[in-house]
Formats: C-alpha cells, structure tokens, sequence
C-alpha cells in the first residue's frame, strides 16, 4: 500500500471535518446541504474497502493496485466534500457581511462605520474575485489542490474577521439610528408647530382685519 496515498487521505478527512464543523457553526441553513455527506460517506465507503483489503476480509486480484486505487478515489470524493462545504461557507460569509448594513441608513453607516464603504465593501468584492479564482484552478487530481485548500481556508478566516469587525459595530449603527429618529421626529413636531403658530397668527390677522373693516 502507498503510505502517502493513505496519509494524504487521512489528512484530507481531517481538513474536510474542521471546515464542516466550522460551517456547521457559522451558517444555521448549512444542515440542509447534502452534497457534502454524501462525498464524505462515499470517501468513507472507499476507505473502508482498503481496511477489508489490508485485514483480509476482500481478497482482491491485486491487492495493491486495489488498495491505491480506492485511496485515489477516497482523496477526490474528500476534495469535492472540501470545496462544496468552502464554496457554501464563503457564500453565506459574503452574503453576511452585506446583510449586516441591511436596514442601517448611508448616514448612520458613515458616521459609524465609515470604513464600510472605503475598506470592507471593496474588501467584499476583492475576495468574491479571489474565490472565483481559486474554483477555476481547483482539480482534484493535481497535487497543487492542496494550496488552493489553504487559500480557500485563508480567504474564508478572512471573510469571518470582517464579520466579527462589523458586528461590533452593529450597536453603535442602532445607536445612531435611534438618535436620527429622535431627531426627526423633533423636526416634524417643530414644523408642526411653527405651522399651527402661523395659522393661528394668519386666523387672528384675518379676524382683525375683519374687524378693522367692519
């Protein structure tokens, strides 16, 4: 049997159950996609046809040509698992990061977060580019996969920074809302007031100058 096949494999599952777990933790919807599991059980399944090759509970033609064969095939269903849980956590990431200024007025968002709009949202976008990037270089069958693994990984603790940066600023962003809706409602009660001032003051003009006519 190829050790490194096997070591490769082993640490592939390890990489693949870390970022599931991390998904898992990250985006409540993420349950309801499958496409994962079912490449991990099919990584598992050509997994364990290499355990009853090596105890001798299937004896192959070859068993070693068996063996590698099934390592090989365990390693690609473990990179497709990998890079659908990644594409998935990176969507979700990305989306969050927009919806936390959903609802939040430019004013609000550049008083308090000002960086938004100069630093976070070109950031956004810099990153979308780079994924897209990393899914047109992706083959599971080149031995440079593993580098793109650890740029995806990167790009996606990236993207979580972002997140836990701007949701510190999510008080603040409250804060300011509130103040501006005090503030206009101030507003409106001025200009209610001046209005009703100036149709009492033109009402009692009126009246005097009927007054003064009759």
């Amino acid at each position: 049997m190829n050790k490194e096949l096997q070591r490769k494999a082993v640490e592939l599952y390890i990489r693949v159950k870390g970022m599931y777990i991390l998904a898992e933790e990250t985006t409540p919807g993420f349950m309801d996609f499958l496409q994962p599991v079912f490449e991990i059980n099919r990584g598992f399944d050509h997994m364990s046809r290499v355990i009853a090759a090596e105890t001798g509970l299937t004896v192959p033609d070859d068993p070693e040509t068996y063996i590698n064969e099934n390592l090989k095939k365990a390693t690609g269903h473990f990179y497709r698992a990998y890079f659908d849980i990644t594409d998935w956590l990176s969507m979700n990431l990305r989306e969050s990061v927009t919806e936390e200024f959903n609802g939040f007025s430019h004013t609000c968002i550049a008083e308090v977060a000002p960086e938004y709009y100069s630093e976070i949202a070109p950031a956004i976008e810099e990153t979308s580019k780079r994924i897209a990037e990393i899914r047109n270089k992706k083959d599971v069958g080149n031995a440079g996969t593993v580098i793109l693994m650890e740029d995806y990984a990167e790009v996606i603790e990236t993207m979580r920074e972002k997140i836990i940066n701007i949701r510190r600023k999510k008080t603040g962003l409250i804060d300011c809302e509130e103040r501006l809706k005090r503030e206009n409602n101030l507003k409106v009660k001025k200009e209610l007031l001046i209005a009703i001032v100036a149709a009492v003051v033109g009402a009692l003009a009126g009246s005097g100058l009927c007054f003064m006519l009759n």
